[in-house]
C-alpha cells in the first residue's frame, strides 16, 4: 500500500506551480551516516510502482515498496514526513535508530 495525505498532495502540487512537473521519487537516502526516507525529483524507471495523484507523479521502486509497505507520505510542521513498516536504520548504531543520525 502507498498513500499520500491530502495535505502532502496539496504541498507537492503547489511546489510545481510555475515549474515543469517531474515525478517525485520516494527512496532511502544513504548519503549520510544514517539512512532515512527521502524525496527527490527523478524520472520513472523500469521496476517502479507509479502513482498519479492530483496531477503529481509519485514513484517508488516496486520491490522496495513490497518490503516497506505500507508507505505513507504526510506533511507536518517539519515538511514532508515518510513512514513505512520498516526502519531504514535497522541494524545501525543506536544513535541512528533513536535520533535519526549517527554519533560517529
Amino acid at each position: 500500500m502507498f498513500a499520500v495525505s491530502q495535505e502532502a498532495r496539496s504541498k507537492a502540487a503547489a511546489f510545481f506551480n510555475g515549474r515543469e512537473i517531474q515525478p517525485i521519487r520516494v527512496y532511502v537516502s544513504t548519503q549520510e551516516d544514517c539512512k532515512r526516507f527521502a524525496l527527490a525529483l527523478d524520472q520513472k524507471r523500469a521496476g517502479d510502482a507509479v502513482y498519479e495523484l492530483d496531477g503529481v507523479t509519485w514513484v517508488i521502486n516496486a520491490d522496495f515498496l513490497q518490503k516497506a509497505q505500507p508507505v505513507r507520505i504526510d506533511y507536518g510542521a517539519d515538511g514532508f514526513e515518510i513512514t513505512a513498516a520498516i526502519d531504514p536504520n535497522a541494524g545501525a548504531c543506536a544513535t541512528c535508530q533513536a535520533a535519526g543520525k549517527c554519533g560517529h
